[in-house]
């Protein structure tokens, strides 16, 4: 039996002990003895009610943060041992709640159970005579609506029945020593509940102080490291456009996919295209899917180059012999400065060049012992591979005679003098060349399609918010946020229409950024804040929110914009989505609403610093991931 139904059939054993109370009184008044009774009756009575009342307030104590609402809390209260002390679910929370005080838990229930059938033994009502005398007396008086009189309660004093009577009177006299006893132990098992209730409320409530200090740790550091992704971002793409190394690179395109990231997770996810047929026929590949991962260890160094090995063949040399003359030329003398700085007279033989031939044959040479390759811990062998030609590396990848798994990296790619390096693993299967996808434009203005569901459409909001904090014043982001550029593949080639919503990407090409579009990704520029680029991300989470279109919003169709210049519809859309944004409480809470805000308003007071990335998590990303955490 559950801890929850042993709870709800001990709550029931209360109003059998009050009920066979009950019957003493009864019976006391019928025989003519309440006076002497009325004062141990009236002392039982109240620790009975005390000690339930008791037991109630620590069941309430205990399932309170059990039961979902008071009308359900109350009928468990109203209904002792009914169905709803069944529920599983009820009995997996309270184990959940008690934790290790669980065992002891229920040993507490036990023993006041125990004491609660004694009690119920001690109080019960056991003789027919008795049970028959009080209902035929109670019947007597409430028909005749007379009281019995006196000479007729002495005549019944003297019947068979008096004995019983007699019993029944010294009975409840003589129990006051047991019911004390098992009053004093329901009181002390009601006490050791109520102390084991605020212990475990005492370690919940340091639990979950413990752990919102440990999510305000976490949030901090997961606001710090997103806050400074964008650089790692930025290097990625700087690594990539060194990384081809050849005439077509600026036919090559990259649909980066974006994520909402962990703090821990530094990988990047995209498929790469080569751009052009005749990049395809040069270097062997189309398209692939690959994953790039940001490593800040040193990069390990190419492996040294053997010494050459010598070959075993014969060399000739010349080489120029001096001997000396012959004896009976008359030596010659000179004078020599010496040490002592004195003249000395010093005989010098004069020589005569000979030159003579030889033949050097070298003994057969041991070969070199191969020196070990520098490697990092955990890194893969061809992690050694600094890849400066990415489009040839990935044609011989695609090659038929390749053999590199794709759990192992292709090779690395890196900057100069730069601390971070990024490992490159290509993923399976390979994409068509030109994949089909679909833009979030599209999803909201083509009406046949099937609309998002709030779930998709909450997830891809915090997705694109995220995405905003770690792309922007990169080059990934060559035009602004917008509907028009973010896009998804197909679910499959069959079905064209049904877009994979879960992986949303940006088109990038791989050239040299144009300040004019994005002037946070000049070269060397400090980030500043982009109050425009903020705003077009709050009208995407409007349209997120509502699932169409802000050209589809009543309040667009009252201004007639000429033409479609830039700077026209941007005003008007900002317009638009003002208006707009007194409706989102209605339809998404106050975590959307006030995400939105900030984007289209709150943002016009930062400085330009760079501090806008952490008050935009803990603004908009936040917010978002709460509304997204509703919806599981």
């Amino acid at each position: 039996m559950s801890g929850i139904e042993v709870a709800g059939l001990l709550l029931g054993a209360f109003p059998i002990a009050i009920w066979a109370l009950e019957q003493y009184r009864d019976v006391a008044k019928v025989m003519g003895f309440w006076y002497e009774i009325r004062l141990e009756y009236q002392r039982c009575s109240n620790e009975l009610k005390f000690h339930r009342l008791s037991f109630i307030r620590n069941l309430k104590r205990l399932l309170l943060p059990l039961v979902p609402n008071d009308a359900q809390l109350q009928a468990l209260i109203n209904e002792p041992g009914g169905p709803a002390w069944k529920d599983a679910e009820i009995q997996m929370a309270l184990e959940a709640r008690l934790q290790d005080s669980y065992e002891l838990y229920l040993e507490i229930l036990g023993e006041m159970q125990r004491a609660m059938q004694e009690l119920n033994q001690e109080l019960a009502v056991e003789s027919n005579a008795i049970q028959s005398k009080v209902a035929g007396d109670k019947g007597f008086t409430t028909h005749m609506k007379a009281p019995v009189p006196a000479a007729s309660r002495l005549r019944k004093s003297f019947d068979r029945s008096n004995r019983d009577y007699q019993v029944f009177r010294v009975k409840f006299s003589m129990g006051e020593r047991t019911r004390t006893r098992l009053f004093s132990e329901l009181q002390t098992y009601n006490d050791r509940l109520e102390k084991l209730m605020t212990l475990s409320d005492v370690v919940s409530d340091l639990d979950r102080s413990r752990e919102q200090d440990l999510q305000s740790t976490n949030s901090k550091s997961a606001k710090t490291t997103m806050s400074k992704f964008w650089n790692t971002a930025d290097k990625l793409y700087k690594a990539l456009l060194d990384a081809w190394g050849c005439s077509c690179r600026d036919h090559h395109r990259a649909q980066l996919v974006l994520q909402h990231r962990a703090p821990g997770d530094r990988d990047f996810h995209m498929y790469l295209e080569a751009g052009s047929q005749e990049a395809v026929k040069r270097n062997g590949w189309s398209a692939c899917s690959v994953t790039l991962r940001a490593l800040e260890q040193p990069l390990p160094k190419a492996a040294a180059a053997l010494p050459p090995v010598v070959e075993s063949t014969c060399l000739t040399a010349s080489v120029s012999i001096s001997t000396p003359q012959r004896e009976t030329e008359a030596p010659r003398w000179a004078a020599v400065s010496g040490v002592n700085k004195g003249k000395k007279r010093v005989q010098i033989a004069e020589t005569q060049p000979i030159t003579k031939t030889v033949t050097i044959r070298p003994k057969n040479p041991e070969p070199p012992t191969p020196t070990k390759q520098p490697t990092s811990t955990g890194t893969p062998t061809s992690a050694e591979k600094l890849i400066t030609d990415l489009c040839h590396a990935l044609g011989a990848k695609n090659s038929p005679t390749a053999t590199t798994s794709a759990s192992t990296p292709l090779g690395h790619i890196a900057l100069l003098d730069s601390e971070i390096h990024f490992s490159i693993h290509i993923n399976q299967p390979t994409p068509p060349m030109h994949p089909p996808h679909i833009s979030l434009s599209q999803l909201f203005l083509d009406k046949p399609r099937q609309p998002l569901t709030r779930r998709q459409r909450y997830r891809l909001s915090l997705t694109l918010a995220s995405s905003f904090v770690q792309l922007q014043d990169t080059a990934w982001l060559q035009t602004r946020w917008d509907k028009r550029n973010v896009y998804f593949f197909a679910s499959s080639p069959a079905n064209t229409r049904i877009p994979s919503v879960d992986s949303p990407f940006i088109a990038s090409q791989f050239n040299k950024p144009d300040p004019n579009l994005n002037p946070g990704a000049q070269p060397n520029s400090s980030p500043t804040t982009d109050v425009a680029g903020i705003a077009c991300l709050g009208i995407l989470l409007l349209e997120l929110c509502f699932g169409v279109a802000i050209e589809q919003h009543p309040s667009w169709l009252l201004f007639q914009a000429p033409g479609d210049q830039t700077l026209i519809r941007a005003g008007l859309s900002l317009v638009v989505a003002l208006e707009w944004l007194k409706e989102v409480n209605d339809e998404a809470g106050a975590d959307y609403t006030d995400a939105v805000a900030w984007c289209l308003a709150g943002c016009r007071t930062l400085s330009g610093d760079g501090s806008w990335r952490k008050l935009m998590v803990e603004k908009v990303v936040e917010p978002l991931q709460r509304c997204c955490t509703y919806l599981g």
